[in-house]
């Protein structure tokens, strides 16, 4: 019994870590589901920014985006919106 708590809090510790470097290297993230078109992507958001920031997307289309998902899009179709939108 005593072995199974220490498993449990050491695999919560090593999730708080693994969640935390990923701030710092996206290849330290769980891989997410784009909730556009269900594919698999790594999202990039670190300490020193992320690729979504490299596209430029108008205010309509940014509250339209928040109003229809809860998560990160992947890239292929955030470009597709900021295509479109520009």
């Amino acid at each position: 019994m005593i072995l199974s708590a220490n498993r449990l809090r050491l695999g919560k510790c090593t999730m708080k870590l693994k969640t935390s470097l990923g701030f710092i290297s996206e290849k330290y993230k769980e891989p997410s589901v784009c909730e556009s078109c269900g594919d698999e992507f790594t999202c990039g958001a670190t300490v020193m920014g992320c690729w979504c920031t490299e596209l430029t997307l108008t205010d309509e289309a940014r509250a339209e985006l928040k109003s229809q998902y809860k998560a990160c899009l992947c890239r292929k179709c955030l470009e597709q919106v900021a295509t479109h939108d520009s």
